[in-house]
């Protein structure tokens, strides 16, 4: 085979080395499933507007979940978020460990700026602002600021669009309930027998700086992590090496 030649194919090699590197990737790796839970439209706790969402993604011995408050400049505690528990497919009950990393925000006033956050998502490592991990609930595991002292660590969505808590009563401008997490916080949870298909059958979220208070969550539609399939990659690449060769086949031959 001429330089000239192989220079041509290179890419198409390439291609197909690639694309046999990912047939192996994809039989020897497990892909995460996604799932995203909502408060339902017009949802409230204690008379008052919530709106939570939800994602959960499971893992091989993992679930993470990636929980936003959406409410922004809340009036009350009452709609901070507390809690969320939830069941398995695949039934299990227990987590060994879990993680969180969040913001930590206290509120001080209504006005503009009035308030403050420690830094950037910060991982949180104890009482009384990390929220605690239960077990025993009816519908499978729990996560909850439930226990803290002052109910600390509750869950708080963003200011008003003037960038003030405007609406908030003594309940979250107080130092009771100081500091919240705020926006939105992760949580990875360590559960033996997790595997990638395993989905989340039922969620909850709970409200309020005190137990009580809980809504169930709605589920949209399970989706597998956005890895290409083999299939749809070696296509591609055969599509690409044809491409080359017809290019290289008729163009014209260079000049003396």
């Amino acid at each position: 085979m001429t330089f000239e030649r192989w220079g041509a194919l290179r890419p198409g090699v390439l291609c197909v080395a690639l694309a046999a590197s990912a047939v192996l990737a994809w039989g020897g790796s497990a892909r995460a499933v996604m799932v995203t839970y909502n408060t339902a439209p017009g949802a409230t706790a204690g008379g008052q507007p919530v709106d939570v969402t939800a994602t959960f993604s499971t893992q091989a011995g993992q679930v993470v979940i990636t929980v936003t408050d959406l409410q922004n400049n809340p009036t009350s505690d009452i709609q901070t978020l507390n809690g969320i528990s939830f069941s398995l497919s695949t039934g299990q009950t227990v987590a060994s460990s879990f993680t969180e990393q969040a913001i930590l925000r206290t509120v001080t006033g209504n006005g503009a700026g009035q308030y403050s956050d420690v830094g950037t998502p910060t991982t949180l490592v104890s009482a009384p602002d990390k929220w605690n991990l239960n077990n025993s609930t009816g519908l499978g595991i729990e996560i909850t600021s439930i226990g803290n002292s002052g109910g600390h660590g509750t869950l708080i969505g963003g200011p008003d669009g003037s960038n003030a808590y405007a609406a908030a009563n003594s309940s979250i401008t107080n130092s009771n309930h100081n500091p919240f997490a705020a926006g939105t916080a992760t949580f990875t949870l360590n559960i033996a027998g997790v595997t990638s298909s395993s989905t989340i059958s039922a969620a909850r979220f709970e409200f309020g700086t005190a137990a009580g208070t809980n809504l169930p969550g709605q589920p949209g539609q399970p989706q597998a992590s956005p890895v290409p399939e083999p299939s749809v990659l070696a296509l591609s690449c055969v599509l690409g090496v044809a491409a080359l060769g017809y290019r290289w086949k008729t163009r014209k031959p260079r000049a003396a």
